[in-house]
């Protein structure tokens, strides 16, 4: 077996913490990289979930009848496939009739 000196068995120690510490401190490489795009249809329902917000929003402002507000949402349902309810927290939310939230304004 090899003798190794004391200043050398100090020199690997501190070298091998060094390693270490600079592995757990270095930044992790998450990147940003490159941003998503939305396909054309995403876009389309986001817009179609912004037009029916702002037309039952507008509707409920203006003091429409609950049952006019159903009407409203059987037209968005066919013409959009999507509908607007209102959340426990007061805010609306345009959702497909699957049942997946598209836009909520708040």
């Amino acid at each position: 077996m090899m003798n190794v000196s004391r200043e050398w068995k100090n020199a690997i120690a501190i070298i091998g913490i060094t390693v270490v510490i600079y592995l757990l401190v270095k930044p992790k490489k998450n990147g940003l990289g490159k941003p998503e795009k939305a396909s054309k249809d995403e876009v389309k329902r986001k817009g179609d979930a912004r037009t029916i917000l702002d037309a039952y929003i507008n509707a409920t402002e203006a003091g429409e009848k609950p049952s006019e507000l159903s009407k409203l949402n059987s037209i968005f349902a066919d013409e959009y496939g999507m509908k607007v309810f209102r959340t426990k927290s007061g805010s609306f939310v345009a959702r497909t009739l699957d049942g997946k939230d598209v836009l909520i304004a708040r």
